[in-house]
This record gives structure tokens, sequence and C-alpha cells, in this order.
């Protein structure tokens, strides 16, 4: 991945369903949400859904560790440290939940189910992160 600034090209829906991978290679597909967009939303895509059971995807925190590691150890020309890389992620991570939590805030009406539970949830975590985070900068 190359990074022009902040922002790169994407696929803008990456997800498990749209690589298909081998061995050595990995090929992205189904682009049409594709430009360029901030890096950090990609990685957020795929690490912000999914769960170990029970959900559409399966994603675990050692495979979210090891995609995260990997992104940032493929980057071509950044002087963004780790910790930078990171917290990156997180701040895309929040806007990724939020996004998917807004119908039910737009719609209070409506039944709340279990992915809103679990998409709250996770809000509430990354954000705690987050504000960690700027507590110890």
């Amino acid at each position: 991945m190359k990074l022009f600034g902040s922002i790169s090209l994407c696929n803008g829906d990456l997800m498990q369903v749209n690589m298909i991978c081998n061995e050595e290679d990995v090929y992205i597909i189904d682009w049409a949400f594709g430009g360029f967009m901030p890096y950090a939303l990609e990685v957020a895509r795929v690490i912000s859904h999914g769960a170990d059971s029970g959900f559409a995807y399966y994603m675990i925190d050692a495979l979210r560790e090891i995609f995260v590691k990997g992104v940032y150890e493929a980057l071509d020309n950044t002087n963004l440290s780790f910790e930078e890389f990171c917290f990156d992620v997180k701040l895309a991570c929040l806007n990724e939940h939020i996004e998917f939590l807004e119908y039910n805030f737009n719609n209070p009406d409506e039944p709340r189910d279990r992915y809103f539970e679990l998409d709250f949830g996770r809000v509430n975590r990354v954000a705690d992160e987050i504000l960690l985070c700027l507590s110890i900068q």
C-alpha cells in the first residue's frame, strides 16, 4: 500500500468476502466503492467487524493484530510510527462503528438488535482506548 499524505487508493469495502487468497498472494475484488480515501478507513473496515462466533465474518483479536502489523510493515513510504498508525486506525474504527449505529440513532422507534449492541459496546471500548492514548501523550 502506498500512502500519499493521509490518503491512499482503497477498496472502500475491504472485508474477507472481497479477498481471494492463496499461499503467496491476496487479490482484492469488488471495487464498487473504491477510491482515494484515508488509509486507516480501509484497515478499520477489516478489523472492526466480525467476532469469534455468531457473526457473518470470523475475526478474533489475534487476527486483527496480525492484519494491522502486516499492513504497517507493507507500507512503502511512511514516517508514521507504529503507535501513530495504530492511533489512526483506532479513530477509523470508532468512525466505522458509529456509522453503523447511525441508523438506530436516526430511527429511535426501530428495535435495536444484537448488532446494535455489539457495535455500541465496541464504540465504548474504542473510545476508552482513544482517551487512554490521549491521556498518555
